[in-house]
């Protein structure tokens, strides 16, 4: 028995869920494709994925059950308490540029900061 494709964002849950992390929309679409969640034959269904979920997010506002992370990468709302409780604390990238370049003591580039920043 074939299995019934999904929404696009109704994948995206599922992989979403089951990935336990946020990912891009590549990423999203590249898995939902691996278990046959979507069928496709569009030439670019990894700009439909990132579209879907993006618009879910500007029409739904809190509503939406995807909030984007980071640069690129999308994740579920559900997590954010998850986020929020966690003993990391919050801050923006000014802030963590600062704290590591007062740790650092010494000029860096903003690669390096970064990587310093996500490292920690």
């Amino acid at each position: 028995m074939a299995v019934k494709a999904m929404s696009f964002l109704d994948a995206a849950m599922k992989v979403l869920e089951e990935e336990n992390q946020p990912l891009s929309p590549e990423e999203i679409t590249q898995k939902a494709l691996q278990k046959g969640l979507i069928n496709t034959k569009g030439k670019t269904p990894v700009a439909t994925m990132g579209a879907n979920i993006y618009m879910s997010i500007k029409r739904l506002g809190e509503q939406s059950p995807f909030v984007k992370v980071a640069k690129g990468k999308f994740g579920l709302r559900t997590w954010q308490e998850r986020v929020k409780d966690s003993e990391y604390p919050e801050h923006s990238f000014k802030d963590a540029a600062l704290r590591v370049l007062r740790e650092e003591k010494k000029p860096l580039d903003y690669k390096t900061i970064t990587d310093i920043a996500l490292k920690k």
